[in-house]
């Protein structure tokens, strides 16, 4: 989770790199941008840029991307609603074997050494269930 507040802040990083190396950073009055103009996707920035920089960070991609994942997600992940990246993937089969060993789970008695050892197999099995997910959201009701 924090990688991805990391992407979004590489991009204002970059953003500062390029105002302090071309000595633009300073007051509006003396045509300088002051720190709350300084960032890629901001535009007294990108109206120091090359034009093909400019026309770069303009296209539709990489405006939509910057604008739907870097600073929507980034922004509420640091401000106010966790990242939901679910564990794992189930295939249909995989599924029904969680929800199987789910069931089991739930009759062990733990204060009995062997339903422990049950549970502990049981609960390895799930674990080892699924593929690495690449899916996030804000929510689980998103």
């Amino acid at each position: 989770m924090r990688s991805l507040i990391n992407i979004s802040g590489v991009f204002d990083n970059l953003g500062w790199v390029f105002v302090y190396e071309r000595d633009l950073f300073g007051k509006a009055k003396d045509g300088k941008i002051d720190r709350n103009g300084v960032g890629l996707f901001i535009k007294k920035t990108q109206d120091k840029l090359k034009p093909e920089l400019r026309a770069y960070l303009d296209s539709n991609p990489i405006k939509s991307w910057h604008e739907d994942y870097s600073k929507k997600y980034r922004d509420s992940l640091a401000h106010r609603i966790p990242l939901y990246v679910p564990p794992s993937l189930l295939d249909k089969a995989e599924e029904e074997e969680f929800y199987d060993n789910e069931k089991q789970i739930q009759f062990l008695d733990l204060r009995k050494e062997r339903d422990r050892d049950k549970y502990y197999a049981l609960n390895d099995k799930r674990h080892k269930l699924g593929r690495v997910s690449y899916f996030f959201a804000h929510s689980l009701n998103q």
